[in-house]
């Protein structure tokens, strides 16, 4: 009599499963036919990009840039309500490049994709242009140690300690985590250990460097810990004549869009 409930039971289940799955089918059958999602999948050709593949030479990669595609029908239950093609309510999925820096552990970025029309400023020990740089609200990176590394700062904090796992252990207890590692003479296998992006400056600007220098979309731009301060303003002269913004290395890297 048990078996028999049992079994009972299960049919009712399996019929139900298979009901609401044959029903959710049939409803995504007709949202496809519909008039609104026509119009989504007629004009999502306009919205979409290909993504980019990193490029690898030797032992250096540059970052690809993520492809976007539209959700057709996520993008449809957004403008559901109204029934008519809305831009601003369309969703978008990004498509990882097949060769990513993501996927390609091991390599160096001495450079980030010209695609983002941005430079990344990194500091050490320059009181002066760290001063500037907090007071206009500029973002940059700064190589910290164990005894200046901030619980709080409005800096990006790069682990560039001798002691390398000591000082990342710091970082991790105050949630100070990010995926950089700036290449030096003793720390490349901590931070391929810690499945970190390994980067180089693309230069060092130094008041000596600073003329001749050609800032171009992508470029990590060491500061030297000598370069005055007026010669740090007429470095972001120079970056804003070429019309390019300033982010923090994690962004300038990211293969987002």
């Amino acid at each position: 009599m048990m078996k028999k409930e049992l079994f009972k039971s299960l049919a009712v289940i399996a019929l139900l499963t298979f009901s609401f799955y044959y029903a959710k089918k049939i409803s995504t059958i007709l949202v496809y036919k519909s008039a609104l999602m026509q119009e989504i999948v007629q004009n999502k050709d306009k919205y979409e990009y290909d993504s980019v593949d990193a490029v690898i030479k030797g032992d250096y990669i540059t970052p690809g840039v993520n492809g976007i595609e539209v959700a057709s029908l996520e993008s449809y239950y957004q403008m559901k309500n109204k029934g008519v093609f809305e831009e601003d309510k369309i969703v978008y999925n990004e498509v990882e490049p097949t060769i990513s820096i993501n996927n390609s552990e091991g390599f160096i970025i001495n450079k980030a994709n010209s695609f983002k029309r941005e430079v990344s400023l990194i500091i050490s020990d320059n009181p002066s242009v760290e001063n500037y740089i907090l007071k206009h609200k500029i973002k940059a990176d700064k190589l910290v140690t164990l005894d200046n590394f901030k619980k709080k700062s409005v800096f990006e904090q790069i682990n560039y300690d001798k002691d390398y796992f000591a000082l990342e252990k710091k970082l991790k207890e105050n949630e100070i985590n990010n995926d950089i590692c700036i290449l030096n003479n003793y720390n490349k296998e901590r931070c391929l250990e810690d499945h970190k992006f390994l980067i180089e400056p693309t230069y060092t600007i130094s008041d000596s460097t600073l003329i001749k220098a050609s800032i171009n979309s992508g470029d990590i731009i060491m500061i030297d810990d000598s370069l005055s301060l007026a010669s740090f303003k007429i470095l972001l002269q120079k970056i804003n004549y070429q019309n390019l913004g300033i982010t923090t290395l994690t962004s300038l890297i990211s293969e987002k869009r």
